[in-house]
Parts: C-alpha cells; sequence; structure tokens
C-alpha cells in the first residue's frame, strides 16, 4: 500500500509478506574465507515494513522505515563444525534481525543565487542477529546502532558537488559474520568503524 497524507507533504508506504522455501541453501562459515553451502529442508520468512517521507518545512525533510522479520527454519537438522547434530526448526535464519530500521532528517538550501548546501543526519539500528542455524550465544550480535552525517555543497544546477561525511560517528563496535572451527575457536568479521 502506497499514499500520502498531510495534504501531499508525507508520503507512506507499507509493505507485507510472505516467502516460502523448500530446500534453502544456508551458507556456513568454517574457516577465515571457507564456506559451505548446506541444505536446510524448509524456512518461512513472514516480514512487514513501514518507510515515510516528510516534507517538515522550508528544505526540511525527515523520514525512515522499520522492518519487522518473522524467518525461521521449519525444518533443519543441522550439522556443527564439531560433527555435532540438532534440529534446529524455530530457530531464526542466520543474519536475519527481528527488527531492523532507519531514521533520517536532511536540510536543503540556496547559499546566495547558485550554491546548494545540502546537510543529511541518519540512524541506523538492528536487533540480535544469529551467524549459525543453531543461535548459540558465540556466533550472534547484539542490538545496535550507528550514527551518520553528511554535508553537500555544489551549484544549484547539480552539475558537480562537493561532499563530507561521517560514518558510525560513535566508533560502534559490532560483527557482520563469524565463523568456528573445531574444537572451539571462533572468529568474526567487524564492521567498519568510524570513518571520514
Amino acid at each position: 500500500w502506497k499514499g500520502t497524507l498531510m495534504n501531499g507533504r508525507s508520503r507512506v508506504s507499507v509493505s507485507a509478506f510472505v516467502m516460502d522455501y523448500t530446500d534453502l541453501q544456508v551458507q556456513t562459515p568454517i574457516a577465515i574465507g571457507v564456506f559451505d553451502i548446506r541444505n536446510a529442508a524448509a524456512a518461512t520468512i513472514r516480514g512487514v515494513e513501514l518507510e515515510t517521507t516528510t516534507r517538515i518545512g522550508r528544505g526540511i525533510e525527515a523520514g525512515g522505515h522499520v522492518t519487522w522479520l518473522d524467518a525461521t527454519y521449519d525444518r533443519y537438522i543441522a550439522v556443527a563444525n564439531s560433527g555435532a547434530v540438532a534440529d534446529v526448526a524455530g530457530n531464526r535464519l542466520n543474519n536475519a534481525p527481528e527488527w531492523a530500521g532507519r531514521l533520517w532528517i536532511q536540510w536543503s538550501g540556496d547559499i546566495g543565487r547558485s550554491r546548494r548546501l545540502s546537510i543529511v543526519a541518519d540512524a541506523t539500528a538492528q536487533s540480535e542477529v544469529f551467524y549459525t542455524p543453531f543461535n548459540d550465544d558465540i556466533q550472534r550480535q547484539g542490538p545496535y546502532g550507528l550514527l551518520g552525517v553528511r554535508v553537500e555543497y555544489g551549484p544549484s544546477d547539480r552539475r558537480w558537488a562537493i561532499g563530507a561525511y561521517a560514518r558510525n560517528l560513535t566508533n560502534t563496535d559490532y560483527l557482520t559474520a563469524t565463523f568456528g572451527t573445531s574444537p572451539a575457536a571462533f572468529g568474526g568479521r567487524p564492521g567498519p568503524s568510524r570513518q571520514f
């Protein structure tokens, strides 16, 4: 569903979806840079996403989105790197947060007759994710959020622009993937630290 509110100043869209997988293939990290592709019997993903953009005032816009996911294995007998076997039906899919979202606000305006300045601040966040079908306490990433800002300057016709940005302003530590090797060694791939 897509629509407008507040006399057209606000755009809103809502999506709901269901994906039913059979013979789902799961990428399983087994060492640094080494992955195994394994078959999971079945999985279902249900979700809802809400997205909005609103003109607040002269040159100011804000928006964001929030997503809810119910992503679980329906049938899957998983084998760990150690050789352990477990029925992980009902566990969450790898790297599938239950909640994720982004909020942003932007100001754009003319500087003089022929120059334009734009400033954007944004925040992203997500809930806990697991990196194995076992949903264990070691190979997971807890909830976290990131902040960023961008400034852009150039002519009003936008034929060129000079920009500056900062990402992960709070220098938050987080993992984007993990791996485990037998008997009990674990590693992770860190997300980017503060960048300018």
